[in-house]
């Protein structure tokens, strides 16, 4: 199966909105460290991230990192598309975790 680039598609794969997302690792939100991380990974014409394909790209923490790493097989993605076939595609995206500081703060109060 050839692997086609965002260029190449007609319709890029994308993350279902309601879709599994990393979670903010704790000790880091604890810290109130914020960061990000870029990853790369192949998306296959069911919807499923090939977690085979993974790799981080950048991140500015390891904990991003394998945040996103372990979610990754319970994203579910809309395949993509060319000449009206799905087909696989190699995604590169970023995460950012950043902290919601209201949430914080209404997290504080008795």
């Amino acid at each position: 199966d050839e692997i086609m680039t965002v260029l190449e598609v007609d319709t890029a794969a994308a993350r279902y909105e309601d879709s599994a997302a990393p979670p903010y690792p704790p000790g880091l939100l604890e810290k109130r460290i914020e960061g990000l991380v870029a990853v790369q990974y192949v998306v296959d014409t069911t919807g499923r991230a090939d977690t085979a394909s993974f790799l981080v790209l950048s991140t500015t923490h390891a904990d991003f990192a394998r945040s996103v790493r372990a979610t990754l097989p319970q994203m579910r993605f809309r395949a993509a598309i060319m000449h009206s076939q799905k087909v696989r595609q190699l995604v590169q995206q970023q995460f950012s975790f950043k902290i919601d500081t209201t949430l914080l703060a209404r997290q504080k109060k008795p």
